[in-house]
């Protein structure tokens, strides 16, 4: 089972492979978003200069759709890893001062990274 799946997975990484190459023309740039950025970006967004505005306009939406993928894979992980065999010793309770600390500081700690975070603009 673990052969078929290792092969449907090399044939469809070739195949996305050259299905990506067949659309680009010998000598051809491969981003061709960049002229667009640069002819669009400044009027749309208004920015200050043309940093600023890819920064502040399109870039934040990448990092999120990157944030959002790691959320996804780690959720992914924590599920598939996570579980405990039966049989497995059970972790001894956190002491006093650990519990009394994250009790302490986990409100702290949501609170200024939501404050941190609703800042930016």
């Amino acid at each position: 089972m673990r052969n078929v799946a290792s092969l449907l997975f090399t044939g469809g990484l070739a195949f996305l492979l050259l299905a990506l190459g067949a659309q680009l023309a010998f000598g051809d740039p491969v981003m061709r978003v960049g002229a667009e950025y640069l002819r669009v970006a400044g009027p749309e967004l208004g920015a200050a200069n043309l940093v600023t505005a890819i920064l502040a306009g399109y870039r934040g939406f990448d990092t999120l759709g990157e944030l959002s993928i790691l959320f996804a894979a780690a959720t992914a992980a924590g599920l598939v890893l996570g579980h405990r065999r039966a049989d497995a010793p059970r972790d001894p309770p956190g002491g006093l001062i650990l519990t009394a600390g994250a009790t302490c500081c986990f409100p702290c700690f949501w609170w200024l990274g939501s404050t941190s975070s609703s800042t930016v603009t």
